[in-house]
């Protein structure tokens, strides 16, 4: 049988049977745990509580004819130790949050594309996101967020973003306004926008950065190679955090700050970025950044700009 009860759990065996999860998870009781082996082929809706365990390298596969996992209800799901791929969503590539409370961890979310609003990874329409000690990376978005899009609480613990493209806004995440985003102890790297802004992260909403690094980010076109923040919502706390080879080819190499929008950075560093204008740091007319204890150095073609926008930086 492709679906058996051991030791309190369901397992399911996609080795010989690859269509087993989606009936397993039907048939689920709300609360269920099911264990996972072998490749499952999906795509597959979960709208009650459930935990899915990954055992010896499971996958699912939304078999590019949907968004691999939808969380459709306000209920508590959580994905851990699976590979999540081949998601091409309207909404969300890998996986799409709408209202639940979804945890994943020591997951990859890889190999997935969305080509509505965006979330080529992780698309949080609502409800609370959280991701710790896992992987997402390669996935794309023709709108934002090649990792993540989040309209909601998103949560980015001990995680790396990185290789994924966003055409619009935020390469790795956009965090959109007046969302909430706590990004803590991980790395967002080598991700790229291809037309507008934040070539790692954007955000317009509330977002904290702590003890992370923002590096080798690109925004070919737009503003905030690593960063960009903007907006009358758009507030961005660093706290040590390290932003470095980011490049872009307009202004804000490292961090761009827009009209309306506040960025404080404390006890962080700001080093070898590269823009047309404020290397390290940009502010916009109207826009706000403070620097405590940070540094900002080695930057291309300047430091801090417009020259005296950004206190306590040389140029």
């Amino acid at each position: 049988m492709s679906a058996t009860a051991a030791g309190g759990d369901t397992a399911v065996d996609c080795r010989s049977n690859s269509s087993a999860l989606q009936a397993a998870i039907a048939a689920a009781a709300p609360g269920a745990k099911l264990t996972v082996q072998g490749t499952c082929t999906g795509p597959f809706t979960i709208g009650k509580a459930l935990t899915l365990i990954g055992r010896k390298q499971a996958v699912l596969d939304g078999n590019h004819t949907g968004t691999t996992v939808t969380i459709s209800a306000a209920v508590q799901v959580r994905l851990t130790r699976l590979t999540i791929t081949g998601g091409q969503g309207g909404q969300g590539g890998g996986i799409r949050n709408s209202g639940g409370t979804l945890t994943v961890t020591h997951s990859t979310v890889t190999g997935n594309s969305s080509t509505g609003p965006g979330g080529g990874g992780i698309y949080n329409e609502s409800g609370t996101v959280t991701v710790e000690d896992s992987t997402l990376a390669k996935n794309t978005s023709t709108g934002t967020g090649g990792g993540i899009r989040n309209q909601g609480t998103l949560t980015v613990k001990s995680t790396s973003v990185h290789h994924n493209t966003a055409q619009t806004l935020g390469g790795g995440i956009d965090n959109v306004s007046p969302s909430t985003m706590m990004v803590s102890r991980s790395k967002v790297h080598h991700n790229t926008v291809n037309t507008v802004n934040g070539g790692g992260i954007f955000n317009d909403g509330t977002a904290t950065v702590d003890y992370s690094e923002v590096s080798d980010n690109t925004s070919p076109v737009g503003s905030g190679g690593g960063i960009r923040v903007t907006g009358a919502n758009g507030r961005l706390t660093l706290n040590h955090t390290l932003v470095r080879h980011n490049t872009t080819a307009a202004t804000g190499g490292g961090v761009s700050v827009g009209a309306n929008a506040v960025a404080t950075l404390n006890d962080s560093k700001v080093r070898n970025n590269t823009a047309s204008n404020g290397g390290g740091v940009n502010v916009d007319p109207g826009g706000t950044a403070t620097l405590n204890r940070t540094r900002v150095t080695d930057n291309t073609p300047n430091n801090c700009a417009p020259t005296g926008a950004v206190p306590g930086c040389i140029g």
